[in-house]
């Protein structure tokens, strides 16, 4: 059951181990049937034991020539062979230490079929060579651990806390691996060329120019007098025509368009003036003048009062 998997995982895997578990894809999905593969490969069928050959294929089985060295008897298997020393090799202590399972592997085993084979095979695991021998590596890499940190600080007291970062940097240029030169191809040869001395004194020495005689502002080139204007520069040296400018507007004149116009109802109903009641047909107040009394009350607020500063600038 699934549920049982996950229970065992979750009782001896830690949460990374078990994750990386269950981010394995399932090989039945990925892996895509081969139709060339049989369950097994070493099998004949019963049509090609029972199946006789052509006259063609009889045909076609023969070689082309046979060579004279070939001996059919001394040809070499089709499949690898294994050595008579293997087949009767026999196993170590060690190769038989490493054989066994898991400690976990067993424990789980245990309690889903308790037996008395399971608990002689966690003995043997428990007491193999192969568990003595990596309680004694892992001790002696402890001490070589140990044994380098002592190093590492009578270095450091040895050596000054100026000195240490130049040390460190002259260590990584000593571990660095060598860069080979590159090879020189053989068609890109320079070829040796004699030094010619009097040439590099004269490409040495600054160039030497003298002054042109000064310009008289007022005298024309011969050049100027002799030149004769093409047809575009003719054509450019015309000056352009000004722009037709409109006349004067004339102040107080109504425009012709502004005669012509017809009032739409919206513009009638604006340009009738406001009917008001009698005795308010202005907008003045009787005492536009007298100051209400609710200012004369007023206190003014600490946010007006800022605002009422007038700005200093520097």
């Amino acid at each position: 059951m699934l549920t049982d998997r996950i229970k065992y995982a979750m009782d001896h895997l830690s949460h990374k181990q078990h994750i990386s578990l269950l981010a394995r894809p399932n090989w039945r999905r990925i892996q895509r049937r081969n139709v060339h593969a049989w369950a097994d490969a070493f099998t004949t069928r019963r049509a090609a034991l029972k199946a006789r050959a052509s006259k063609r294929i009889k045909v076609m089985a023969r070689p082309k020539h046979v060579v004279k060295k070939y001996d059919a008897t001394k040809a070499p298997p089709p499949y690898t062979r294994i050595h008579p020393k293997t087949l009767a090799a026999k196993i170590s202590k060690r190769v038989s230490d490493l054989a066994l399972p898991k400690k976990r592997l067993l424990l789980a085993n245990m309690k889903l079929h308790p037996s008395g084979n399971m608990a002689e095979t966690l003995w043997k695991v428990q007491n193999s060579r192969y568990r003595r021998y990596r309680f004694f590596c892992n001790a002696r890499l402890q001490r070589e651990k140990q044994k380098k940190q002592k190093i590492m600080a009578k270095l450091r007291r040895a050596i000054k806390p100026d000195e240490w970062d130049y040390h460190m940097d002259v260590l990584e240029k000593l571990a660095a691996p060598k860069v080979p030169p590159r090879p020189r191809l053989p068609g890109k040869r320079k070829r040796w060329r004699p030094v010619n001395m009097r040439r590099i004194e004269d490409l040495a020495t600054p160039v030497t120019r003298e002054m042109p005689e000064a310009r008289d502002p007022f005298t024309v080139p011969e050049t100027a007098l002799t030149y004769k204007a093409s047809k575009r520069i003719r054509k450019i040296a015309y000056p352009k025509l000004p722009p037709e400018m409109p006349p004067p507007r004339i102040l107080g004149k109504v425009s012709p368009a502004a005669l012509q116009a017809v009032a739409s109802p919206r513009l009638i109903v604006l340009a009738k003036p406001i009917e008001r009641p009698a005795g308010m047909e202005t907008d003045l107040r009787e005492g536009a003048f007298t100051v209400s009394p609710q200012a004369l009350k007023a206190k003014c607020s600490k946010r007006l009062k800022l605002l009422a500063r007038p700005k200093t600038r520097r």
